[in-house]
């Protein structure tokens, strides 16, 4: 019995043990679902012997067959042959082994994607953002890469060899179209591929010109998608100009900006020994920290480095081309120094051509054309179909030759003399190079602008611009053109310096007025320029600097004025032969000079210091030691800017003056008032700034000050008030603008 026991067990056990088994098998067994590498699974459908027999030819078949993450885009034997047939040729032998490893290798894109990752990629999916997004994401990298090719380099006329980048396969999907509003979905994506299999409207995307038959099918590498004809590798922008004649004017003038960036990597990993290998730039940089014109000779529509990895899937150039003669029209009819559209200089070219191409854009269809062509400063051009003269879809972009030119916006406005004409291109070049030029893009604001001519600004200021400045620099129009200045124009100091960016700015600024100038008015008025706390005036019929030098205008140098369509706002643009300089004198020097019994009461109460005393502390005659006269900063002004109300020497009276030293340094301090404790951003002046209370420097508590409230009296003097309701009145003169702050003169002594 006992025996019978033990044998049945050791049955039960194997029965038990066996069953086991076959569950362990059934779970680690290979998913049906995966049908073995895309290799075997092409193969074992029996109809890709055309595509298997291309992959082995061209070094792809180890990657297909399981070494790597793809997803494979898979003509039929039918569909291979009917490329061949379309290209003239009748076997995969008739083409070399370079254009079949680039052929093949479009069919494969890097990493795998599922079929809703086409349809509408996201690099983050959750429950708070939907796994299919807008569509917008579009461009797939591929592991085709075209040889490396001669170009040659404009700047020294030699030929460099210019290594090529992988390409980027074009997958529209319906959810884009979608997206974007289209009104016909077939019309749109037909306007550049006219012969594509249409599948629907529905959940589709479409592989450049081919219609997926097969969608996501899972195989051990990736995913394959069966589709109805052969992709053949798309151009980029840039060349899809070479079988395009009617625009090779737009390419030749794009070319000016071209240049090369010598390639490490890719030298070391690719160039046959002894070989360089360029990239060419027109200029995108590695870093993204400047740009000249959108790179479309580069497969990446964002900087290699940049590490957004979906943006380089969704931006894309948009290129609306105009042809030879529309463009050679309009440059001989706008630029009025230089007629040849081949000498135009670089500045006002660069916003012309990248007006047509656009940095970094999300994708615009045909259908996107009613809704405006939106420019660098707000523009929106208007395209009809009728305006569509050539089209191509390219690895990087879309091509539209067009039979018109786009004019940005900074050519018919305020700012149209630094572009239009030559002679101003020294201040166009700084306002591009301080980023001074959007903010006068504004149609309901009233500027003025005065210009000096580039020989004005050498022969008078020392001022010059070096075209090739750094020529071993890429960024064209950023680093390469500099400006330099002679070390001391004054002293005729000839050394020539290179002027920093504080200095080009300051430059810039002072030449930009809010507001309009009429000056032939004889009305007294007060202007702001774009320089902090920096003013010009008109009075009698002139017009004047803040150190009240005249600013001399050019003989018929006023142009006309700028009235914009769709705002408000007017620009006057002037000629001037001066710039504005600043007075380098303080608040202090001033007062000793123009209020000298105020200025006393200053000294007195050790408000003031004088350097460069004599052991009793006057000043030393005939010396230049008040030029040192500074205000003692390190208690009571701390170097803040400030207006101040300084009674004339007719209006003083010693009598006010308080006895007491503290009573005396809280008067003084009251008719002083800071624009930075007030939060002021600029002076209030006799029709500019704001009518307003502010504190001064005179503390009746810790926490609260004496105030003064100014208004405008008329257009020469403020009224000015105090905390007691007791009002004065400035002098009617024109104020003293210090390097510091502003003087007014006032006619009463203010009681303490």
């Amino acid at each position: 019995m006992y025996k019978t026991l033990i044998m049945y067990s050791l049955i039960l056990s194997v029965v038990l043990f066996g069953g086991c088994r076959k569950d362990i098998d059934a779970h680690y067994a290979r998913p049906t679902y995966l049908l073995g590498s895309t290799y075997e699974f092409l193969e074992k459908r029996g109809d890709f012997t055309l595509f298997l027999d291309a992959v082995d030819r061209s070094g792809f078949k180890t990657g297909l067959n399981g070494s790597g993450l793809f997803t494979v885009f898979a003509p039929s034997d039918v569909a291979v042959k009917a490329y061949l047939a379309e290209i003239g040729k009748t076997s995969l032998t008739e083409l070399t082994p370079e254009e079949l490893e680039l052929l093949v290798g479009y069919h494969i894109v890097e990493f795998s994607y599922r079929p809703e990752d086409f349809l509408g990629f996201t690099k983050t999916a959750s429950s708070l953002e939907p796994e299919i997004a807008d569509g917008y994401a579009h461009r797939f990298k591929t592991l085709a890469r075209e040889e490396v090719r001669e170009r040659k380099n404009p700047a020294l006329g030699n030929l460099v060899d210019v290594f090529q980048q992988e390409k980027f396969l074009p997958i529209i999907s319906t959810t884009l179209l979608k997206h974007k509003r289209s009104p016909d979905y077939e019309a749109d994506y037909k306007f550049f591929f006219p012969d594509v299999n249409w599948k629907g409207d529905k959940d589709q995307f479409y592989v450049a010109g081919a219609a997926v038959l097969e969608s996501g099918i899972p195989v051990d590498n990736g995913y394959v998608y069966i589709v109805d004809k052969v992709v053949a590798p798309l151009k980029t922008v840039y060349d899809a100009f070479d079988d395009k004649p009617d625009y090779s004017l737009f390419r030749e003038l794009y070319d000016r900006f071209a240049s090369f960036e010598y390639d490490q990597e890719a030298t070391s990993s690719y160039a046959a020994l002894g070989d360089s290998l360029f990239v060419m730039r027109h200029y995108l940089g590695p870093a993204a920290t400047s740009a000249d014109l959108p790179d479309i000779s580069d497969e990446w529509t964002v900087s290699p480095g940049q590490s957004d990895f979906e943006a380089r899937m969704r931006r894309t150039f948009n290129s609306y081309v105009p042809n030879n003669a529309s463009l050679e029209a309009f440059c001989n009819e706008y630029f009025a120094d230089e007629k040849d559209p081949k000498k135009i200089p670089l500045l006002p070219l660069f916003y012309l051509l990248s007006s047509h191409i656009p940095y970094g854009q999300e994708i615009i269809m045909p259908s996107d054309f009613s809704k405006g062509v939106e420019g660098l400063f707000g523009e929106k051009w208007i395209l009809g179909q009728g305006d569509l003269f050539d089209q191509e879809f390219c690895s990087n972009g879309l091509f539209y030759g067009i039979k018109k030119v786009l004019e940005p916006a900074i050519f018919s406005m305020i700012t149209e003399p630094l572009f239009k004409y030559e002679r101003f291109s020294l201040l166009a070049s700084l306002f591009h190079k301080t980023q001074n030029i959007l903010p006068l893009v504004d149609v309901d604001r009233n500027y003025s602008l005065l210009l000096l001519s580039n020989t004005n600004l050498k022969n008078t200021y020392g001022y010059m611009l070096d075209y090739n400045g750094n020529p071993a620099d890429l960024d064209i129009l950023g680093s390469r053109i500099k400006v330099f200045r002679y070390a001391d124009y004054k002293d005729n100091d000839k050394e020539i310096v290179e002027i920093n960016f504080p200095a080009q700015l300051n430059v810039v600024q002072s030449q930009v007025v809010d507001g309009l100038i009429e000056y032939e008015t004889g009305e007294r008025k007060f202007f702001a320029t774009s320089q902090p706390f920096t003013y010009l005036y008109q009075n009698d019929g002139g017009l004047f600097y803040e150190d009240t030098a005249r600013v001399n205008i050019v003989e018929n140098g006023r142009f006309p004025i700028y009235e914009y369509e769709n705002g408000t706002g007017k620009g006057l643009v002037i000629e001037v032969e001066n710039l504005l300089e600043r007075n380098t004198v303080n608040i202090a020097n001033q007062l000793r000079k123009t209020n000298p019994k105020f200025y006393k009461e200053l000294l007195r109460a050790n408000l003031i210091k004088l350097e460069n005393l004599d052991e009793n502390g006057g000043i030393i005659e005939g010396s230049d030691s008040w030029k040192n006269t500074k205000f003692i900063t390190d208690h009571w002004l701390n170097g803040e800017r400030c207006m101040v109300f300084a009674p004339t020497d007719a209006a003083f009276d010693e009598s006010v003056i308080p006895t007491d030293s503290a009573a005396l340094h809280k008067y003084l301090k009251s008719h002083f008032i800071s624009v930075d404790q007030n939060g002021a951003d600029q002076y209030t002046l006799p029709n500019l700034g704001p009518e307003r209370e502010y504190d001064t420097k005179a503390n009746i508590t810790l926490a609260k000050f004496e105030t003064l409230t100014l208004t405008y009296k008329d257009s020469k003097t403020l009224t000015v008030t105090d905390t007691k309701a007791v009002a004065t009145s400035t002098d009617g003169k024109i104020p003293f603008f210090a390097s510091d702050g502003v003087i007014f003169g006032i006619i009463d002594m203010k009681k303490p």
